[in-house]
């Protein structure tokens, strides 16, 4: 199966502006923090502060900033003030989970993780991020068990390619397939070619399942075409024409 990535981009919440802070000093902090320069987020940041002490955009800015800069205990320090003040916020708990899987401090990471899922919608990036550490690790029983809960919510949602619906597929799919539950597996990876996915990394450990288990050859080279025709990955092409050969030489 194809490696399973954890979302590594934090999440800039899309709350609406608070009510005494002007419009404009989220534009002047959306813009700066496209240029990357720690003295002008600070001092866009401290101006919306000042108004209103624990404002989440700019404290999740302020945080995303440092750690993407790699200054991991400051993007901590942020981060903590931030779920003190909104304890029941999400997205700061999920940010906090990947600072501390950067600083390889994975069982804070997991629990704090695993706090920003509870209660959270079910195509969440904690839901994603939380069941692809599973995966990763291959505790596909430990994966099973939110994804089962959540893939009846976000089935409907393929049809609209949601990236993270996509996503929770493929983690539900290879989880599946970990625990040997193939007939299950096959479903959930047809469910998703017929709503049209065209995510290469779901259609790939489809491919890998068909040829693994034997099923039909036809339909195994379709569903190689097809991700030939979606990519120009050429490592993953390199992958898929392997594949093509192993296929080939099935009786």
């Amino acid at each position: 199966m194809r490696k399973i990535l954890l979302c590594a981009l934090l999440i800039l919440p899309s709350h609406g502006f608070a009510k005494s802070v002007d419009k404009s000093l989220y534009e002047g902090l959306s813009k700066v923090m496209k240029l990357k320069n720690e003295k002008n987020i600070v001092e866009a940041v401290s101006k919306i502060l000042a108004i209103d002490e624990n404002d989440v955009k700019a404290l999740n800015s302020l945080a995303v900033f440092y750690y993407e800069a790699k200054k991991y205990n400051m993007a901590k320090l942020v981060l903590d003030r931030g779920i003190k003040a909104h304890p029941n916020n999400q997205d700061f708990k999920n940010n906090l989970a990947l600072v501390y899987f950067a600083k390889e401090e994975k069982r804070k990471a997991l629990v704090s993780l695993k706090e920003a899922a509870t209660g959270a919608k079910s195509d969440s990036e904690a839901n994603l991020n939380l069941t692809s550490i599973y995966v990763e690790h291959r505790d596909y029983e430990k994966a099973l068990g939110p994804l089962s809960k959540i893939y009846s919510k976000i089935k409907s949602k393929l049809k609209t390619k949601s990236r993270a619906a996509v996503a929770l597929t493929n983690n539900y799919a290879v989880s599946q397939v970990g625990t040997k539950d193939y007939a299950s597996a096959e479903k959930t990876f047809k469910s998703a070619q017929e709503a049209g996915v065209r995510d290469t990394n779901l259609l790939y450990n489809y491919a890998v399942f068909m040829v693994n288990q034997g099923k039909n050859k036809e339909d195994a080279y379709k569903v190689i075409s097809r991700l030939k025709f979606l990519t120009e990955d050429q490592k993953l092409l390199r992958k898929v024409e392997l594949l093509e050969k192993t296929l080939d030489n099935k009786k």
